[in-house]
């Protein structure tokens, strides 16, 4: 069914006054972002659909440039295909996949790019597809500047990617690169560094690539004071015309696509002291906050939608569930009279919400609503 629309979150709870966590989407804002990306960086911009799976998601990017779709299963494959057609590009960009899953993605539904980094998936992909695949070999280089160092699971050093190009290359594959420098990284250098060891590798293997995939990792919530994303850009620029002058470039980001164009409607359940207990948390739309442990930017409505008034003081955010687990990381300035039956709006809702909700304790509905603006 599709959302009702309202000019923003604040006409929303007004009109909606919802019982259950709203997540409004704000398409203009996917969109600018997705220009800002193409506008910025040196190639091809595909989304990685992880990150917020929400169809209408995927159209609105679509809409702003992006090109193409990261996909880590046979489920997110469907979505793409089913909301934007054959003529997508997907990129099966797990390291890790069934046998099943690969004949599935090849043979069904067309998929052409695939990430390894090993010689045992290389081997799988030799067994199932055609010579029609490129092969992207993933490098791995720790980074202590990322939130999350996502080369702790996968990835490859330098000598065995080399020995994997070299490989796909003799089994007749086109030979690409890949590499992740982590969730949240906060210095351009990580993505330098990540090429130039892809194109030593490249050189290694006496190959040529087709292309270099430097995926995702850009900050948002997390992004150094005094640095912008067109900053990364410029490193990347200047790294692909040293290393990898005549190479085809792409990305994948999530977050740092889709952070802004959401915020989650949240309602008071109970007031205690200095505590609010919320009906969404982090096994809700919340789960990025744990990680990220900022406190976003928000709002605090009436039950009838009308902001509230008073002196801001801050307070410990509870969600709905019966573990003690579910408690926002950093408190969050609320009116000092805000009490059971208002709501908070959350700014900066986009990336890993909505895409991590459980239904833990039986909780965990979520309604939707597109808006025109973003109310804080």
């Amino acid at each position: 069914m599709k959302p009702r629309h309202f000019a923003s979150a604040v006409e929303a709870v007004s009109n909606l006054k919802p019982q259950h966590p709203l997540m409004c989407l704000c398409p203009d804002v996917f969109r600018a972002e997705a220009r800002r990306f193409v506008a910025g960086f040196p190639g091809d911009i595909h989304y990685a659909v992880k990150a917020n799976p929400y169809p209408g998601v995927l159209h609105w990017l679509g809409e702003g440039g992006v090109t193409g779709y990261d996909v880590a299963s046979i489920a997110e494959i469907e979505l793409v295909r089913r909301e934007m057609g054959q003529g997508a590009h997907l990129a099966f960009n797990h390291p890790v996949k069934s046998r099943a899953d690969i004949d599935t993605a090849y043979r069904v539904h067309g998929v052409r790019d695939f990430v390894v980094d090993h010689g045992k998936e290389l081997a799988k992909l030799a067994d199932i597809c055609g010579r029609d695949v490129t092969v992207q070999v993933r490098i791995a280089r720790a980074n202590p500047d990322s939130e999350v160092d996502l080369n702790a699971k996968f990835g490859c050093d330098g000598q065995t990617a080399a020995q994997l190009m070299r490989q796909a290359a003799d089994l007749g594959f086109e030979v690409a690169l890949a590499t992740h420098v982590g969730w949240q990284s906060r210095e351009p250098k990580a993505w330098a560094e990540a090429i130039a060891m892809g194109a030593g590798a490249a050189a290694a293997a006496g190959v040529t690539l087709k292309y270099a995939n430097l995926g995702g990792g850009y900050p948002s919530v997390l992004m150094p004071q005094g640095r912008t994303l067109e900053d990364f850009f410029e490193v990347i620029r200047a790294a692909k015309a040293e290393h990898l002058p005549g190479t085809a470039f792409n990305c994948e980001p999530g977050s740092a696509l889709v952070w802004r164009g959401c915020e989650t409607v949240a309602q008071v359940v109970l007031r205690k002291d200095d505590r609010v207990y919320l009906n969404d948390g982090v096994y809700g739309s919340m789960a990025e906050l744990k990680y990220t442990r900022v406190s976003p930017p928000h709002l605090a409505l009436s039950q009838d939608g009308q902001p509230l008034e008073g002196e801001p003081k801050p307070f410990t955010v509870c969600g709905p569930t019966c573990d003690s687990v579910d408690i926002l990381p950093a408190q969050v300035d609320l009116p000092e009279g805000v009490d059971e039956g208002d709501h908070v709006v959350f700014g900066w809702m986009g990336a890993y919400s909505n895409a991590l909700l459980t239904t833990f304790n039986g909780l965990g509905a979520l309604e939707y609503a597109t808006v025109d603006r973003l109310a804080c």
